[in-house]
């Protein structure tokens, strides 16, 4: 609810690149909580890792990341960029 409530707000004040850094920041954090996985690198061992302690596809896990540092090097995030990342961190969230 938290999180919904977060995000409801952001998207009235259409700050979609600080919603993203958030998002990012939320899903790292729930990846060191709960698979006690380092994120200080994000690269293929993390990928790797992360495939094996959640059991979810490393592929999509690999299309995560990838749009985490794409959303992260843009000037701007529009809204179909912000609710695709929402829906793939969304399928992550529920598979674990």
């Amino acid at each position: 609810d938290f999180v919904k409530t977060i995000g409801r707000l952001y998207y009235q004040r259409r700050d979609n690149k600080d919603l993203s850094y958030k998002m990012t920041a939320h899903f790292l954090d729930h990846v060191r909580t709960k698979f006690n996985i380092t994120t200080s690198k994000l690269d293929e061992n993390f990928e790797q890792r992360l495939a094996w302690k959640s059991g979810y596809d490393l592929k999509a896990i690999q299309d995560i990341v990838y749009q985490m540092k794409y959303l992260r090097d843009q000037p701007i995030v529009d809204d179909d960029e912000l609710l695709e990342f929402q829906g793939k961190l969304d399928q992550f969230y529920k598979h674990v």
